[in-house]
C-alpha cells in the first residue's frame, strides 16, 4: 500500500497531523490512513485533542457556526460537527 512505517505513523499523529494531510504527504488515500492506524491501533487526534476540543464547544455555546470553527481550526466542517457532538 505504502512505504510508511508504524513508527513514522505514530510520529505523525503525536504531532497532531490529521489522516489527510498524512495521506497527502505520502500519496494515499485519507481512508488508507485511517485503515493502517486501525491496523496498528494508533488513535486518532480526535481523542488527543481535549483542550481544542473544548475550546470548539464553547465558541459553539456562543453562537459560533460550525463551519466558521471547522475553519479556524483546520478541520472539516463533518468532523467539526462530529466532535460537537461528544
Amino acid at each position: 500500500m505504502t512505504c510508511l512505517t508504524k513508527k513514522e505513523l505514530q510520529r505523525f499523529v503525536e504531532s497532531d497531523n490529521a489522516d489527510q494531510a498524512i495521506g497527502d504527504a505520502y500519496i494515499v488515500t485519507r481512508q488508507a490512513i485511517q485503515q493502517l492506524r486501525k491496523k496498528w491501533d494508533i488513535v486518532a487526534r480526535i481523542s488527543k485533542n481535549p483542550a481544542r476540543n473544548e475550546k470548539m464547544r464553547a465558541m459553539r455555546a456562543k453562537g459560533v457556526s460550525g463551519a466558521r470553527i471547522a475553519e479556524k481550526f483546520g478541520l472539516a466542517t463533518s468532523h467539526t460537527y462530529r466532535i460537537l457532538a461528544k
